[in-house]
């Protein structure tokens, strides 16, 4: 079905999620592009007012980069902070994010994170990972990204039903982390 499937199966069962999850997110961040590199006024905005002069990232190497610092990687668009927020180590180059199956893990470790955050609900783990700035919603309940959350709901949900046989292809299900919060 996809190049990175195995990469996506895998990194999923270690994060305790559906693989899916994970390949709607690269199709709709970067379609699947592992050379996926993105700093733009979003990511720079981050990096003045959540990594300047602050710590951890004045102890990085790559402190006088912030558009390093700030930027999102591969076919994932993992976001670094959000790579080390989930336990890879400062001194190492941004740029290894690229390789799609390291890429993978770790934005499946950062979803799960999110995940957990969220106790296990899919929908707004979806939102934070798309927003650096975290989760937003307005009065009715809507996230400030729902056009986002809804796009990767709807090609995960494609991927899903694609991978079953016929006769089960009508119930839903929303991923879930088990477990309560």
């Amino acid at each position: 079905m996809t190049t990175y499937e195995s990469d996506y199966r895998s990194a999923a069962t270690a994060a305790g999620m559906e693989w899916w999850w994970l390949c709607a997110i690269a199709r709709v961040e970067t379609g699947e592009n592992p050379g996926a590199y993105r700093c733009g006024h979003g990511e720079r905005r981050y990096w003045g007012k959540r990594m300047a002069n602050r710590a951890p990232w004045i102890r990085s190497p790559w402190y006088t980069d912030p558009d390093k610092l700030s930027a999102r990687y591969g076919l994932m668009a993992l976001p670094y902070h959000g790579a080390i927020e989930v336990g890879w180590d400062l001194v190492r180059d941004p740029l290894e994010l690229l390789d799609p199956a390291t890429n993978i893990l770790w934005a499946a470790r950062y979803l799960a994170g999110r995940m957990a955050r969220y106790c296990g609900h899919i929908s707004p783990a979806i939102s934070a990972y798309g927003s650096a700035w975290g989760v937003s919603t307005y009065a009715d309940g809507q996230f400030s990204n729902q056009r986002y959350v809804d796009r990767v709901s709807a090609v995960a949900e494609h991927i899903r039903r694609a991978q079953m046989p016929q006769d089960e292809r009508s119930e839903s299900r929303e991923g879930q982390l088990s477990g309560a919060c």
